[in-house]
């Protein structure tokens, strides 16, 4: 037997077909069923290009990392900012923001995630930004000569992802403090709230402390699993087909999905007959085209379409159950 997962989650919660519909020239339509053991099955047609989320440049792979992953702040029913993610409070004293640490989390390898390691994830991507750095993450500097050059561009080598183009350059974040293990600042180059939307994943220090950039860079996170404190960790991903996400026995607030499964499709037009066969759940970014096609299964009471919101919002909707 089929049962229903909960249409209110997926809209009033900003889940999976309001968070992760494409811009209003592409729709999204989602099945709200699911198999007994509580899977949610995505089709897409667009795979990730890494599971790194120092390299996960398009919008899948966001999605994937938002799964593995928690961000600092997190975000609620409304989309407002909550404590949903490592903060379960802040605060802002012109410049600086004081981030307090919630109490009780854990890693997908069951060791403790606190404090230490938002300032160090923090403090990572704002170094590798940094053409001056010269230290253990790059032991020769980080803006050494360009093949073929006699002398530094002043650019960085290494720059990770494109948090750290967030971090730097529109937030301007210039410092980040840890005070202890529950408590961290980060000081900005003038007041602003951007910083609390960053959505910068938090890496886990025990792992990626010792990475230097130029490692950092590749694939180094391809070793499934993944270690994260998200409430799903990817456990399995068959290039070119699927990826299965189960559910992270230490994440605090268990999701009421046992797991996730992308399901990759050559096109749209295979994946909207997939949604038609019942193999997927949730289409994301049905051509119109497919999606006038898709009328007589819309009709049916369990069938939701969403448009124009944005790839950014990815999956909240699994954390807030």
């Amino acid at each position: 037997m089929r049962r229903l997962v909960r249409v209110a989650a997926l809209v009033t919660l900003g889940g999976l077909g309001v968070l992760l519909a494409a811009a209003p020239a592409g729709r999204s339509a989602i099945a709200v069923q699911a198999t007994d053991d509580r899977t949610l099955r995505v089709g897409t047609t667009e795979e990730f290009d890494s599971i790194n989320p120092n390299l996960a440049f398009i919008g899948s792979s966001a999605e994937a990392t938002l799964l593995d992953y928690d961000v600092l702040v997190g975000f609620g029913p409304d989309l407002g900012y909550a404590p949903t993610g490592f903060a379960e409070s802040w605060s802002q004293d012109g410049a600086t923001w004081t981030f307090t640490i919630r109490d009780g989390l854990r890693w997908s390898d069951g060791r403790i995630a606190d404090a230490n390691d938002v300032a160090f994830t923090f403090q990572y991507v704002l170094s590798s930004m940094d053409p001056a750095y010269l230290g253990p993450w790059a032991p020769l500097g980080n803006d050494l000569p360009r093949p073929g050059a006699t002398r530094p561009d002043g650019r960085p080598d290494h720059p990770l992802s494109l948090y750290g183009d967030v971090l730097v350059r529109d937030i301007g974040l210039r410092s980040v403090q840890l005070v202890d293990e529950h408590t961290v600042t980060m000081t900005t180059a003038q007041p602003t709230t951007l910083l609390l939307g960053a959505m910068v994943p938090i890496l886990p220090a025990h792992v990626w402390s010792t990475v230097p950039f130029s490692t950092a860079a590749t694939d180094i996170a391809s070793t499934l699993p993944v270690i994260g404190s998200g409430p799903f960790q990817i456990v399995d991903w068959q290039r070119g087909t699927s990826a299965r996400f189960e559910r992270n026995a230490f994440d605090l607030e268990q999701p009421y999905i046992d797991a996730v499964e992308f399901r990759f499709y050559r096109d749209q037009s295979a994946m909207a007959a997939a949604l038609r066969r019942g193999d997927i759940d949730y289409a994301r970014d049905v051509a119109p085209d497919e999606f006038d096609a898709l009328d007589a299964f819309l009709a049916h009471p369990w069938a939701v379409t969403v448009t124009g919101a944005p790839k950014a919002w990815a999956m909240q909707f699994i954390e807030q159950h």
